[in-house]
């Protein structure tokens, strides 16, 4: 005899794993029907940079890197001033560990907007991927002075001072990092 409540669980993941297909399905038509949207703007206005734009954002969200990076350039191109292509194209770079290109990216939308302190714990990150753990952390302290009450980019501070062997250092970080997550 079968036992009734493994049978029930069976059936309920079944059914969970059927909708998550079913889902996948009608995002991926979604973003099909957005690119083919963007591509007629663009077969319209081929100087379109927001057109190329968004279609990279489609293609990301398809996890179609190479074509979003495609479309991310050409925007660039057409609009040097971009910078959300150019911080997008960033994130493709980290995504396929391309982390020096990815910098070049971080660092041009930070000589777009130096305010933005995202910009600079991405670029960090980078940095920190490659290694460059003094690199990171300067922009990190960036990023903080931008933004003192990101729990995040202390904790990511931290880890870079620990890497360096400065284990006084990375511990404030650390605590500074969980002050702030805890109130938050």
């Amino acid at each position: 005899m079968i036992n009734m409540k493994i049978f029930q669980r069976v059936i309920a993941t079944v059914l969970f794993v059927a909708a998550l297909f079913l889902a996948n399905g009608v995002a991926q038509a979604e973003e099909n029907k957005h690119i083919q949207k963007y591509t007629a703007q663009i077969q319209k206005n081929p100087n379109d940079a927001v057109a190329y734009y968004n279609r990279g954002l489609a293609y990301d969200r398809l996890f179609q890197t190479e074509l979003a990076i495609k479309d991310y350039s050409k925007a660039i191109q057409l609009n040097p001033k971009y910078i959300n292509a150019y911080d997008k194209r960033g994130l493709d770079y980290v995504n396929l560990n391309q982390y020096k290109m990815a910098i070049a990216d971080f660092s041009k939308a930070i000589a777009l907007n130096p305010k933005k302190a995202i910009f600079y714990r991405r670029r960090g990150v980078s940095y920190g991927e490659l290694g460059q753990y003094e690199l990171a952390i300067l922009d990190l302290t960036k990023e903080i002075e931008i933004n003192p009450k990101e729990p995040m980019a202390y904790y990511l501070r931290g880890e870079y001072y620990a890497k360096l062997g400065n284990r006084t250092l990375a511990k404030a970080d650390f605590a500074k990092a969980k002050q702030l997550a805890s109130n938050g």
